[in-house]
């Protein structure tokens, strides 16, 4: 999917997947991140059955946006890193070099946040690291 920016949600699935993210909200008296909880079942449900499972850039946007809710899903988390391994999140076709290298180093610092989750390791902190990596628009050194 193309990306105009550095930034881990400047891409097509990354806009998609924020803006239906800010129009859900909790309900009176529920568990607030449920709406969340729920919205994101749905999605990787109808990307697990899709031909391109939801693409790269899908499953990084979602696990960012879930860690901005302090809620981050095991098999999110695990999609999210299998995309970053395969590669198809660091191809990217009209980014300057220097846009190029602060994307893959938000993606090198994401991978390393996403893998201390699974582990005892993950700490709040880290899902709010998490959270920031994804609402820069501009990303400078790590």
């Amino acid at each position: 999917m193309p990306h105009w920016g550095p930034g881990l949600l400047e891409n097509d699935a990354g806009d998609a997947l924020r803006g239906e993210w800010q129009a859900l909200s909790p309900r009176p008296g529920g568990h607030p991140q449920q709406p969340y909880i729920d919205a994101s079942y749905r999605w990787a449900q109808a990307w697990t059955e899709s031909s391109d499972g939801g693409g790269p850039d899908a499953w990084i946007a979602l696990a960012v946006l879930q860690a901005s809710v302090d809620y981050l899903d095991a098999d999110v988390t695990l999609e999210a890193l299998a995309a970053i391994d395969r590669g198809g999140a660091f191809e990217e076709t009209d980014l300057s070099a220097e846009d190029q290298e602060r994307r893959h180093s938000a993606l090198r610092e994401l991978r390393e946040l996403l893998a201390r989750t699974i582990g005892d390791e993950g700490t709040e902190d880290d899902l709010h690291r998490i959270a920031a990596l994804g609402s820069r628009r501009t990303l400078g050194p790590t």
